[in-house]
């Protein structure tokens, strides 16, 4: 604990106050608050992802991972996900990255909907969410804005992140050997950032504006196309039940 620290409590938020002679357990050890910067890092008693997780996150947001609007009860973002049970594995592989944030899942069985016109029933859903901790109302400014989910400037395409992005809303076309993208959730202006941010890893994709979707087209024959870079960096990362989503050539290269 930080001795001799005064502490305001309001609501369910808490904030502490230290003069600059104090010193705090940093990532570089113990140093005085009067020498921190905007970068320091330093110790709490909150959990928060470590830097993996963090890309996993991320990918997870451009899919389907979103979070909670802020509440009446001081709640102000928490992450959640949600699957059809058809995917447990994928569920489980993503819930088990992120152990340590402690999250509770609710399982609902079959629903009938009316899609069409036409009566389906759906194989029932699992939904992840997990418990309030500072980093999730910061990460929620950082995807939301106006309520709408967006992509952020600072977003990096790293292979987790591709893949988790991949594995929740792409596709492969394996006819015509081309990756398929669903980025219609996000405003077109978001979807050109995305083509940008893809391009800047190397890979380069057309935007289907009809639909709103990304494409990578340019075949996976050789080391230097765009859907041969996208699977070789992702494949590491698709479990067993998701690997029908690559090309033959890629699948069993998965490590837990």
């Amino acid at each position: 604990s930080y001795e001799g620290a005064a502490m305001r409590v309001g609501g369910r938020e808490q904030s502490t106050y230290i003069t600059g002679d104090h010193e705090v357990l940093t990532s570089e050890g113990m140093r005085r608050v009067d020498s921190l910067s905007e970068d320091s890092v330093i110790a709490t008693k909150h959990l928060a992802p470590n830097d993996l997780q963090a890309e996993l996150i991320d990918g997870m947001l451009l899919g389907d991972a979103g979070y909670c609007r802020p509440n009446h009860l001081g709640e102000r973002g928490k992450l959640y996900f949600k699957h059809s049970i058809a995917q447990r594995e994928w569920f489980e592989v993503k819930r088990s990255a992120l152990r340590g944030l402690y999250s509770v899942v609710d399982e609902a069985g079959p629903v009938r909907h009316k899609i069409l016109g036409q009566d389906t029933i759906s194989k029932g859903s699992l939904t992840c969410r997990f418990a309030s901790i500072p980093t999730w109302p910061f990460q929620r400014a950082r995807w939301y804005r106006d309520g709408i989910k967006r992509v952020p400037l600072d977003l990096a395409l790293t292979p987790i992140t591709l893949a988790a992005w991949y594995l929740d809303d792409g596709s492969l076309d394996a006819e015509s050997d081309r990756i398929i993208i669903c980025t219609d959730g996000f405003p077109l202006e978001d979807v050109y950032l995305l083509q940008s941010k893809l391009s800047v890893v190397g890979i380069t994709a057309r935007i289907w504006e009809k639909k709103r979707r990304l494409v990578i087209s340019d075949g996976y024959s050789g080391e230097h196309l765009s859907a041969f870079k996208f699977f070789s960096r992702i494949a590491p990362f698709v479990p067993p039940s998701m690997q029908y989503k690559l090309p033959a050539v890629f699948q069993g290269e998965y490590e837990e």
